[in-house]
């Protein structure tokens, strides 16, 4: 199966030239979801994608199949996999939606193998936006040394109807050029803003890029027992991801005041800027991130389940 990472799109991102689509702001998205149900168990996996290989702003695709389980106890039971799969990129707001869900309804799983049936078997779906663009400041008076910190404002909901058996997360991306750093969500729920560690500007320029990864996994067979397995789970970052604040420090962290901002895309990132006399103030909605920023432990957890998943088919 593929191994569901946006390493791909980021190294994209960071080859884009600044000039791309006639301004500096770019983006892309990209999805895909692979599965199976028991009645397309013969033809093996099926799946549907969008957005590889191109660069687009939108991009969906579902993947249906149902039929009936013709072997085993349950012959005659209705079975059927779905996978919904949605991104896209706002490019007037520098702003990115992802979602990914799947459903298994009545998949059979025989832990002894004596029917004839699977062990076990796996589900995942990926929806993945990014944004890039180029910052230019302007200081009020010599320039100086400084760095720059983003606050981030990632809005979505991660359910699982079958925890036991299904797993999700959504994966923020974030930096300049090949620098690349990321956090990742896990059971995050409601509004909440990260803010990113400084990085260095040179020469008044700054370009970053964000990218949004919507995941979820469907592991029928994680139940050490002869069942039928209806799982349901979704990733939805569908809301929003956007940047809500800029703030310009010296190097040793102290804000910088006054400053303006410009961009050949001409999004008014004057209005985030922190020490911007004409700027707005962060938006209310947005409430700081405290417990729901979890590290790649979420990532490692499932890569567990995929391996321990591998193993029992092999």
């Amino acid at each position: 199966m593929k191994n569901f990472l946006p390493a791909a799109l980021l190294v994209a991102m960071a080859l884009m030239p600044a000039g791309a689509f006639g301004s500096s702001i770019t983006g892309i998205v990209e999805g895909q979801a692979d599965g199976i149900a028991w009645n397309s168990a013969v033809g093996g996996t099926k799946s549907c994608s969008y957005g590889y290989s191109s660069e687009i702003s939108a991009g969906s695709c579902t993947y249906i199949s149902t039929g009936m389980i013709n072997s085993g106890p349950w012959v005659g039971v209705s079975n059927s996999y779905t996978a919904d799969v949605y991104s896209s990129v706002d490019l007037k707001t520098a702003t990115v939606h992802a979602y990914a869900g799947q459903t298994f309804a009545n998949f059979p799983i025989d832990t002894k193998v004596t029917d004839g049936l699977q062990a076990s078997t796996l589900a995942e779906a990926d929806a993945v936006a990014s944004v890039s663009d180029t910052l230019t400041f302007t200081a009020p008076g010599p320039n100086v040394p400084m760095q720059i910190v983003f606050q981030i404002g990632v809005d979505g909901l991660i359910k699982s109807f079958d925890t036991t058996e299904t797993g999700g997360y959504a994966e923020l991306d974030y930096g300049s050029g090949f620098f690349t750093r990321s956090t990742v969500y896990d059971q995050a729920t409601g509004s909440n803003v990260y803010t990113t560690p400084a990085a260095t500007v040179n020469s008044g320029t700054y370009n970053y890029f964000f990218t949004l990864t919507a995941y979820s996994e469907l592991a029928c067979g994680e139940i050490d027992s002869t069942h039928l397995c209806s799982a349901t789970e979704s990733s939805d970052f569908s809301d929003t991801a956007q940047i809500v604040g800029i703030t310009l420090e010296d190097m040793n962290g102290n804000q910088l005041n006054g400053y303006t901002v410009s961009s050949q895309s001409g999004i008014d990132y004057d209005a985030l800027l922190a020490g911007d006399p004409n700027g707005a103030p962060e938006p209310a909605t947005w409430a700081m991130a405290g417990g729901v920023i979890i590290v790649a432990l979420g990532i490692r957890r499932l890569r567990g389940a995929r391996t321990s998943l591998a193993a029992r088919n092999s």
